[in-house]
């Protein structure tokens, strides 16, 4: 596929601005080459930058207690609160907690997290390469002070979710079904943000797939949820009722996204309900407007479809660029309407921000200068009333512009 470039420039003229475009998409700046300058850099920021502990203790007091034979999630506390992360993270930290000595070996831990970093890195630029997007896209990843934060220096469970929603994405992308159906379920388990995907993975899924494929599909899913609560079989209500508990009260002590609201807006159950509607009705808008776009279908023609498990007629082909654009834009929708979001939540999108504003149909300068802004807005701490009307602004634009360009060829 051409990729039209964002600069136009007449043949005889000077253009700087085209020609760094040019040598930001050449092969000169491939990810593998980007990511082996990113190993030193990782290494420094290990070696040079104070570790900050947040959540890395009370995570090892909860695997403790559940080491000890504790399976009451309700009982499972740790000195920030309860346990709020479903079976996958329990047993991913379990992990974590031999390799570093129960807990206490912060530096091996730093270069696990790491080790996460550099995969997740390398697994977004395979995903970049797949869709043949300028490769400067990727670059403006790397030089994100937050996400290095997040994984290096702050060892939260989202690195780990990050990681396998980026395989979830490279296997849908390369249409393995089953695979990228296990990749969405495990990090579901670890962190239940990466079902935001989840809608509109099921309309392509239909499109794609058929009726029939897309149940044995959702059964794998929920065969994989099964597995990771097994361990907490004995008291099955308290963890699936904390693990996925949806009504969630957060602080406005750490909102990113809602600061410029008055606490009483913000800890309003009507705020809390025009939120969900806004969200609901985005992914409905979406999906009879978009993601349908391969087959015209209709969201009653689709339950049809699934009843009967008769496939939907005239599916056009869908393509790989398709396929991410739907996938994001369902997690940038969810992100849009969080009812509230943490520093660390960062990592759940930022990864395909550079390319959804691609997608949208910016220019380099403009989607360079977006990056910077919602890079900006996620490092203000406190956040202020600017830094968080960025945060909402940035994602707001970005789905206006998805939904009123002309679509790109499934």
């Amino acid at each position: 596929m051409l990729l039209p470039s964002p600069i136009r420039s007449g043949p005889n003229r000077f253009d700087p601005l085209l020609l760094i475009f040019r040598f930001l998409s050449s092969r000169w700046f491939h990810p593998t080459r980007i990511l082996w300058l990113e190993v030193p850099f990782v290494m420094f920021i290990i070696s040079k930058v104070p570790y900050t502990e947040i959540d890395w203790i009370a995570y090892m007091e909860q695997i403790d207690s559940f080491l000890s034979g504790e399976r009451d999630y309700r009982s499972l506390v740790g000195s920030t609160g309860p346990l709020v992360y479903p079976g996958g993270h329990v047993l991913l930290y379990t992990l974590l907690y031999f390799l570093t000595n129960h807990g206490s070996n912060i530096v091996k831990a730093q270069y696990i997290f790491a080790f996460v970093y550099l995969c997740s890195s390398f697994v977004v630029g395979w995903i970049f390469k797949t869709v043949h997007v300028p490769l400067y896209l990727y670059g403006l990843l790397v030089l994100s002070k937050r996400l290095h934060s997040i994984f290096i220096l702050r060892l939260f469970n989202d690195s780990f979710n990050s990681l396998f929603a980026s395989l979830f994405l490279l296997s849908a992308c390369k249409r393995r079904w089953t695979l990228s159906t296990i990749f969405l379920s495990i990090a579901s388990s670890i962190k239940m943000s990466s079902l935001l995907f989840l809608p509109a993975y099921l309309v392509i899924l239909l499109q794609s797939a058929g009726p029939k494929k897309t149940w044995v599909n959702i059964f794998s899913f929920a065969f994989v949820q099964l597995l990771f609560s097994f361990p907490f079989s004995s008291f099955i209500w308290s963890y699936w009722t904390q693990a996925f508990d949806f009504g969630r009260v957060f602080d406005y002590k750490w909102t990113v996204n809602w600061r410029f609201l008055p606490k009483f807006i913000f800890y309003s159950p009507i705020f809390s309900l025009i939120v969900l509607f806004v969200h609901a009705s985005l992914l409905v808008v979406f999906a009879v407007r978009r993601w349908n776009y391969p087959s015209k279908a209709s969201p009653l023609q689709m339950v049809r479809s699934m009843l009967t498990l008769q496939p939907l007629p005239s599916v056009a082909p869908i393509s790989v660029d398709f396929i991410l654009t739907s996938l994001t834009t369902s997690n940038l929708i969810g992100i849009l309407c969080a009812r509230s979001l943490h520093y660390q939540f960062y990592a759940w999108f930022a990864w395909y921000v550079p390319y959804m504003l691609y997608q949208a149909n910016f220019s380099m300068p403009s989607t360079i200068l977006l990056c910077g802004l919602q890079e900006y807005s996620w490092n203000v701490f406190p956040s202020t009333t600017i830094s968080s009307m960025i945060t909402v602004f940035i994602p707001a634009l970005t789905l206006y512009r998805l939904m009123t360009m002309n679509p790109r060829r499934p």
